[in-house]
C-alpha cells in the first residue's frame, strides 16, 4: 500500500536478507518460496511507465536508482525481463556523470546492484500491459506497449485514511 518507493526499500533490505541466507547457509529457508515472493518483480515493472519514472503514488520515488533486487530476482527466477526498466534506469543514472553538476546517487546499495548487474542485452520487458492489484490500497495500471511511446495510465484505488493515502 506504500506505493513504488517503499517497494524497493523493503523488498530491496528482504533481497538482501535472502541472498546473505543463501550465501552463508546455501539456503533462504523458505522465505523465497512466500506465496506471490516470485512474482513481486511484476509490481514495480508495472509501476515503471514509459519515461522509466515509476507512477510516484502513496509517497513513492521517482526512479527505480535505489532498487537494490532486480538483478538478483531475476536471477533467481530465471526471469531476464526484469532487468529491462532497470537497466535501463542503471544506464541513464550513470550516462549523467559527464554533467560537471551531476552528484550521483549511487546510495547504500551500488556495490550490490553492481554485483547482481547483467547488462546483457534484454529483449523482453518483464511488465504486463495490464496490472491490478487487491487489497486496502488496489492500484490498476495500463498501458498501451512496453516501448518508451506507450500510452499508460494508473488508478488508485482505497481509503484516504490508509498511510499516505492523501
Amino acid at each position: 500500500p506504500e506505493g513504488p518507493g517503499y517497494w524497493c526499500y523493503g523488498t530491496g533490505r528482504f533481497v538482501l536478507m535472502l541472498a546473505a541466507f543463501e550465501s552463508a547457509f546455501g539456503t533462504t529457508f523458505g522465505l523465497f518460496e512466500t506465496p506471490g515472493f516470485a512474482q513481486t518483480a511484476d509490481f514495480i515493472d508495472a509501476m515503471t511507465g514509459p519515461s522509466g519514472k515509476f507512477w510516484n503514488f502513496s509517497d513513492g520515488a521517482a526512479g527505480r536508482s535505489e532498487c537494490v533486487c532486480d538483478g538478483w530476482l531475476a536471477r533467481k527466477t530465471g526471469r531476464r525481463g526484469i532487468l529491462a526498466f532497470d537497466n535501463r534506469a542503471f544506464r541513464e543514472q550513470y550516462a549523467q556523470r559527464t554533467n560537471p553538476k551531476f552528484k550521483p546517487k549511487a546510495g547504500e546499495f551500488l556495490p550490490f546492484r553492481m554485483l547482481w548487474a547483467d547488462f546483457s542485452p534484454v529483449s523482453d520487458a518483464a511488465a504486463p500491459l495490464d496490472y491490478a492489484s487487491e487489497g486496502g490500497n488496489p492500484v490498476v495500471v495500463m498501458r498501451s506497449s512496453l516501448d518508451e511511446n506507450a500510452a499508460y495510465m494508473g488508478l488508485k484505488g482505497g481509503k484516504s485514511c490508509c498511510n499516505h493515502g492523501h
